[in-house]
């Protein structure tokens, strides 16, 4: 399981990027948050790294496919 970087805040922070969508971070081709745009825009906000596997243990899709 990943371990935990990002304060209360800073989940209702990316939460709202979230809903702006993909859009409103430059990405206009493919209308979808990826695993791999989250790593970035957690990056881009917090200067936060994880790896995509860490992105996903943190949102909870770990196993899934």
């Amino acid at each position: 399981m990943s371990k935990e970087k990002l304060s209360a805040k800073q989940w209702e922070r990316l939460e709202t990027e979230l809903r702006r969508g993909p859009l409103a971070w430059g990405y206009d081709e493919n209308q979808c948050w990826t695993l791999g745009r989250i790593k970035m825009l957690i990056g881009r906000l917090f200067h936060i790294g994880y790896t995509i596997e860490g992105v996903g243990g943190v949102l909870g899709l770990s196993g899934r496919n």
